[in-house]
């Protein structure tokens, strides 16, 4: 078969999940024997471009659209948020490029993922080919994509994204099939009106790829280390987990660490590296892999703030054996009950004092990775043996006939 994957970005370039998930899927599809080839924007500033990662083609498109690969995912300038909006409505030079690379590699299937810097104009330069897209966040209903704003939730009925994302709801062309990375997210378009009644919506999950090379040890010393890995940001819970941990650094009778890693914007970077730099028990290491952090810590804090759409540090969390304290918001949940293991889920996930008090419970068990449990449950619904780039492949397939048979009905 041959698979168009199109993502806003592509690594080296990597802001979240999001690419990691794309470029593991692509490699695994092409690993069957499948030729791949993804469409992503290029750097800022770059140009036009086409390399090889394996068996994987990447082309990436040159673009002045925003891209967040300096900025750690956000357009500080009020100038270039509006700039950038007013873009996404009519993304033309890049629908163009698009619309002219698919041509050239003749897909059997178009699989759109994050579609910001494209916009809706991304669905139109697939027009001709089965489209799946799959929602990895709220960019169809939400300008900020993880209905957030000025450092709190902001609901789908806020007027300004259903103005801008109005293009995307009425667009010509549409997916024949939505795939969602946990049934949170599926349910909240659904509601948000951004999928149709008739149109084909199901659930593939996300399976992150770990190294077995690198499973959790836990770390040594006398220090209990918490551990939070991910883009730094009010959304993500950042704030809120240094908050928590210095209610926790007061109280507790055991020395306690909390480490940080991940990229942010700049100003966010420097507050933290400037933060570190004036006590010992906080920690920026920057980037880092995600099962060796893991190695590094004895519990996990994924504290999103926001409906994650599915959770892919606390994923990685899980499936190398360390504890987990996590919100209890969007796919999260779905997270904990697909890998098991220990996990805690803070429901006043927006509390401080909440989750100083888990963060407690969890330095009550001893250091030993195997004793240190303070929740240990089995998979409520263990991820299936299948590999996740055949439940694509089936996605695949159900596309191509559910678009043959429109094209069938037109013609009739």
């Amino acid at each position: 078969m041959r698979i168009a994957l199109v993502n806003t970005s592509y690594p080296p370039y990597t802001v979240g999940g999001a690419e990691r998930s794309v470029s593991e899927l692509a490699h695994a599809l092409a690993r069957e024997g499948h030729a791949v080839m993804v469409a992503a924007l290029g750097p800022e500033g770059g140009t036009a471009s086409r390399e090889l990662d394996d068996d994987v083609t990447v082309v990436r498109i040159a673009s002045r659209a925003f891209r967040p690969f300096a900025s750690g995912g956000k357009n500080e300038s009020r100038v270039g948020k509006l700039f950038w909006h007013a873009g996404e409505l009519a993304r033309v030079a890049e629908y163009r490029s698009l619309r002219r690379v698919l041509g050239d590699f003749a897909p059997d299937v178009v699989h759109t993922n994050n579609l910001a810097g494209f916009g809706w104009l991304g669905w139109r330069a697939a027009r001709g080919w089965p489209i799946v897209h799959t929602m990895r966040d709220y960019y169809l209903s939400c300008m900020a994509s993880n209905h957030w704003r000025n450092g709190r939730p902001c609901p789908p009925t806020a007027l300004a994204c259903r103005v801008s994302k109005a293009p995307l709801r009425h667009a010509p062309v549409r997916p024949d099939l939505f795939v969602g990375v946990s049934d949170d997210i599926v349910e909240r378009h659904r509601e948000f009106g951004t999928i149709r009644p008739a149109e084909r919506a199901e659930t593939i999950h996300n399976q992150p790829v770990i190294s077995e090379r690198n499973v959790a040890r836990g770390p040594s010393g006398e220090k209990f280390v918490f551990g939070v890995l991910g883009r730094i940001g009010s959304d993500k819970g950042t704030w809120l987990a240094i908050e928590a941990f210095l209610l926790l650094a007061q109280r507790s009778k055991r020395p306690v660490e909390l480490r940080l890693a991940g990229s942010g914007t700049p100003s966010d970077v420097r507050w933290i590296v400037d933060l570190a730099s004036r006590r010992d028990d906080i920690v920026y290491v920057g980037s880092a892999d995600p099962s060796e952090f893991y190695a590094s810590v004895d519990c996990a804090l994924v504290p999103t703030q926001w409906p994650e759409p599915f959770g892919r540090t606390a994923a990685e969390a899980l499936a190398v054996g360390t504890p987990l304290i996590a919100s209890r918001t969007g796919g999260l949940p779905e997270v904990t009950e697909r890998y098991g293991g220990s996990f805690h889920l803070v429901g006043e996930f927006h509390s401080a004092e909440a989750w100083a008090d888990a963060m407690t419970s969890a330095i009550s068990s001893p250091p030993d990775r195997e004793a240190a449990r303070f929740v240990d449950v089995p998979p409520a619904h263990p991820a299936p043996d299948e590999p996740i780039h055949r439940r694509y492949l089936e996605s695949y397939r159900s596309a191509i006939h559910l678009a043959g048979r429109q094209r069938s009905g037109r013609r009739s």
